[in-house]
């Protein structure tokens, strides 16, 4: 049976949650997948196989999701792993997909026998990832935003590549939701999961309201280019 893998791409704090839970509630299967933890009511949307690869495809690599390397290269032994992953999901359903922000990083090995997987990318506000990332990570101003532009500059190669079609997290609840439904609709998912799943009062850091103060130009025009309308 043909099927077909959805990957959810995103900086960590961006959203990429909500897209993943919502396109599971429109009836994606993700696997065994957290649904609930401390920072995210809802959980993560992650796969813990697919996590403990990554974690160590990067740190192998000589990095860490904070400190991605710039290459990432696969070994036999992380390959059996990724194909175990892809028959367990494969069998479980047609239509499948996962979600981690560190495949920005990892993609070219997935690549390598999904070659034609559908996409959904989805950006935040550095300020509102930068204050998420403080509360919640521990992390600096300097360096959470530091982040923000690794794995955005890697969102925005990685879109252009493969024409992947971007939703904005900062837009207004409204607009969110048809956001999300027409991703939905593109996978031929229920676009009901949208309205299933998204909850307003679960985006703690409204973007709209944050100030690029202090935000270099190259982290703003990597927004711009991303969220698809300038700020």
């Amino acid at each position: 049976m043909a099927t077909t893998a959805v990957c959810v791409l995103g900086m960590h704090r961006s959203g990429t949650s909500c897209v993943a839970g919502t396109l599971q509630a429109a009836g994606l299967h993700l696997g065994d997948v957290s649904t609930a933890e401390k920072h995210n009511q809802k959980g993560n949307r992650e796969h813990g196989a697919i996590n403990a690869l990554h974690d160590d495809l990067l740190a192998d690599n000589g990095g860490s999701w904070r400190d991605p390397p710039d290459a990432v290269r696969w070994s036999r032994d992380h390959r059996i792993r990724r194909d175990a992953i892809i028959a367990e999901m494969a069998a479980a359903a047609p239509r499948w997909g996962f979600k981690d922000p560190c495949t920005l990083f990892t993609l070219d090995g997935w690549l390598e026998v999904l070659p034609t997987p559908a996409f959904v990318g989805i950006v935040r506000h550095p300020r509102a990832v930068i204050r998420s990332l403080e509360a919640r990570r521990g992390a600096t101003f300097r360096g959470a935003l530091t982040l923000w532009t690794t794995y955005n500059r890697r969102l925005a190669a990685l879109r252009d590549r493969h024409d992947i079609p971007m939703i904005c997290f900062d837009l207004p609840a409204p607009d969110l939701i048809a956001a999300l439904k027409m991703a939905c609709a593109r996978l031929d998912l229920d676009p009901a999961g949208a309205d299933a799943f998204f909850e307003a009062t679960l985006r703690h850091h409204d973007g709209r309201e944050e100030s690029w103060d202090g935000i270099p130009a190259e982290a703003r025009s990597l927004y711009e280019q991303l969220a698809g309308h300038p700020t």
